[in-house]
This record gives C-alpha cells, structure tokens and sequence, in this order.
C-alpha cells in the first residue's frame, strides 16, 4: 500500500534494495494502519523515507511509546503520532484551517469555510489553495455533492474530514484559543440559512 500511494504522490517511486529497510520500518512503525501509511506517503513530495523515518521516530520517543503491536491501545496511539505528525508538517496556514474545520460535523463547501474560518490571520482569499493542498496530503476528502436530484456539475465541491483527523483538529482548534471566535461564526452562518429557509417557506404556503 504504501508503495502504491508513494508512487502515486512522486511518480517512478519504488521499492529497493537501497530503502526497503526504511520503508518496512516505516509501515512498523505505524503498525500498518491505512489512513496513517496513507498520512506517510503523501510526504515523499517534501522528504525521503529515512526522513519520514527519522521524524517519526523522533515523534514516538517523545511520546514514550514503544514498538508498534496490535493491541488496540498502541494502534490508537500509532496513528495519533501519525496523524500529529502529519499536523506539524503542515503550514501555519494549513493547520489553522485543518483545527477550523473540525466545526463542521459532517461535509462542508468552500463557501461554507470561507464564511467560518477566515478572519485577520486566515485571509478568505487563501481557503480554497488551502483546501486543496490539505487533499492532497490527506487531511481532507473530496465527497459527494449532497443535493439529491441536481447534476453533480452544477454543485459545488465538498469535503469532510475521516473522524480521527476531525478528533485531532478538534483538539487543536480548543488549543488555540480561537475555538469561539469560530464557533460563534458557526453558529451564525447556519442560524441565518435557517432563518432564510423559514421566511421562503412561509412565503410558498401563502
């Protein structure tokens, strides 16, 4: 898997002589979870595996955790360093957008997070390129449009986050200090939706 997904993200990668050692450590080390490997691979466009290696390495011992096993427990914590791995790694800009859109419980547009998450230090202008470099390293996945009955070209995309990513970025965003700033904002956006809908509801039935 995570030659599949390496080769995806720097095409002509392989699996050698040269890095097999570091690419079965890796895969050890994250006790062959798939969205962690996944979180892994999409890094090989910035850093070598003995890198990747290093870094988590150095991840786990500041943790104190110890070698990678099935118990439930070390898997959990496997993919929490993976996934605070992976935060790190990630622009300013990335990771206050990633601890941002955890408010959203389910799928969200990018009209909708322009809206919630951008203020002073997160300009509106930047959510989309933002958006999409989080895609492409994983923290975010593009869904299904989820208005029934229209063409998927006439919707907008829109994205969620897997529910451990959400959790993690949950964390961080009540770590920030700004967690009601956004929520508020949150709040605000859906109250006026609901409001808009029963105005134009009244005016049908009339």
């Amino acid at each position: 898997m995570f030659a599949r997904r390496a080769a995806a993200v720097v095409p002509g990668f392989s699996v050698t002589d040269a890095n097999r050692a570091d690419v079965v450590r890796l895969c050890q080390r994250l006790d062959g979870i798939p969205l962690a490997i996944e979180l892994a691979a999409v890094r090989l466009r910035t850093l070598a595996v003995a890198e990747l290696l290093a870094r988590l390495d150095d991840r786990v011992l500041a943790d104190g955790s110890g070698e990678g096993n099935a118990a439930p427990d070390n898997r959990h914590r496997t993919l929490r360093n993976a996934i605070g791995w992976s935060y790190e790694l990630c622009t300013d800009a990335e990771r206050a957008l990633w601890a941002r859109l955890s408010v959203f419980a389910g799928a969200f547009n990018v009209a909708g997070a322009r809206e919630v998450c951008a203020d002073a230090d997160l300009n509106e202008d930047d959510i989309f390129e933002t958006i999409i470099r989080l895609v492409d390293k994983s923290v975010l996945v593009h869904v299904q449009p989820p208005v029934v009955g229209v063409p998927d070209e006439d919707q907008p995309a829109w994205y969620r986050m897997l529910d451990t990513i959400h959790e993690f970025g949950g964390e961080m965003l009540r770590a920030s200090g700004s967690e009601d700033a956004v929520r508020d904002r949150f709040v605000g956006r859906y109250l006026a939706k609901a409001r808009y809908f029963a105005d134009h509801m009244t005016e049908e039935v009339q």
